[in-house]
This record gives C-alpha cells, sequence and structure tokens, in this order.
C-alpha cells in the first residue's frame, strides 16, 4: 500500500464534527423508520399476546415475536453499520472538497491567487470548483490589469521627474483614470 493510499484511508473524517453528525442524523432517522415499521409487524403479534384467551393463539403469537426478533435485531446492527459506513464514505466526497475549499479561501484572503482549487476526480462539487477556479482567474485578471495600469503609470511618473514635460500630466491623468476605472470595477465591502 503506497503512501497515498494510507493517507487516504486514514483520513476518511476530514470534518469530524460534521461528519459524525450527518451520520447521527441519518441513524435517527432510519431508528425511527425501523421502529415505526417494527410496531407495524409487532403489534398484531403482541395484541394476539396480550388480549387473546386462547393460550395456543398466545404461544404462537410469543413464539413468533421471538423469532421474529432473533432474526431482525442482528439484521438492524449490521444495516446501521453498513449505513454508518456508508454515510461516512459519502460525507468524505464532500467534506474533502470542502476542506481544500477553505484552504483556497485562506490563500486567497492572504493575497495568493497562485494556485487553484484540485480535488479528486470522483468528489463532490466540481462544479463548485470550477466556479472557485474561474474566481480565482478572474481575481488573477482584475489584478494583473491594475498591476499593468500601475507599472505604466509609475514609468511615466518617473520620465516626468526626470524630464518635466507638460504631455506627462496628460499621461499620468490617462493612466490615473484607467486605474480609477478598474478600481470602480470592484465592488467592496466598507
Amino acid at each position: 500500500m503506497n503512501r497515498n493510499s494510507r493517507r487516504s484511508i486514514k483520513n476518511y473524517l476530514i470534518d469530524r464534527e460534521l461528519q459524525l453528525r450527518i451520520v447521527l442524523v441519518v441513524l435517527v432517522y432510519i431508528f425511527s423508520v425501523v421502529v415505526i415499521e417494527l410496531g407495524l409487524v409487532f403489534i398484531p403479534l403482541v395484541y394476539d399476546m396480550v388480549f387473546s384467551s386462547d393460550l395456543a393463539v398466545q404461544y404462537r403469537a410469543a413464539s413468533e415475536l421471538i423469532s421474529l426478533a432473533q432474526k431482525l435485531v442482528p439484521a438492524l446492527l449490521v444495516l446501521g453499520l453498513a449505513v454508518s459506513i456508508h454515510v461516512i464514505l459519502l460525507t468524505h466526497r464532500i467534506c474533502g472538497p470542502l476542506f481544500n475549499f477553505g484552504n483556497a479561501f485562506k490563500r486567497i484572503s492572504d493575497g495568493d491567487l497562485s494556485r487553484k482549487v484540485q480535488i479528486r476526480q470522483h468528489d463532490y462539487l466540481i462544479r463548485q470548483q470550477n466556479e472557485i477556479n474561474q474566481m480565482i482567474d478572474g481575481l488573477s485578471e482584475r489584478l494583473l490589469r491594475l498591476s499593468e495600469d500601475t507599472r505604466r503609470l509609475r514609468t511615466i511618473v518617473d520620465s516626468a521627474q526626470a524630464d518635466p514635460d507638460p504631455t506627462h500630466i496628460d499621461k499620468i491623468a490617462t493612466e490615473v483614470s484607467s486605474l480609477e476605472r478598474h478600481l470602480e470595477s470592484w465592488r467592496l465591502s466598507q
């Protein structure tokens, strides 16, 4: 087993709190459905055991109840375990991408737009990965335009300082207008 396989097996609980909460909710739901179903199956037997005056009917109902309980309890335990494992695997395909998205958002907030979000091939949230990567591309393009405008402005200002030609003021005004247009295209929170 290579290193990547060990790592992926070890990390099925990426967001332990969220994943276990989902497992718990699913198990409570399944338990509720099973209790209702068992009630529907066992109520006639319990009714015959309690309210029948014929001992043979009571004995038959009690025997069937015990027989059903002996068969159903292990099956329900296996079902609960299987569902728990399935839900952990399912949530792993969601929590893994969410973990990567969180890392990407942290990098973006730190000003690093150099890496895109990459999730595994069979993970869910592929569409969201593409949208985040488009956002990173859009931010990179806007920042590149601002950087180019700033570089041109710096060149013109340096030229104006070296040679006080009146045309430099017009060039500076044009570049400042370009910078302002690019900055105004952003909606910033205040």
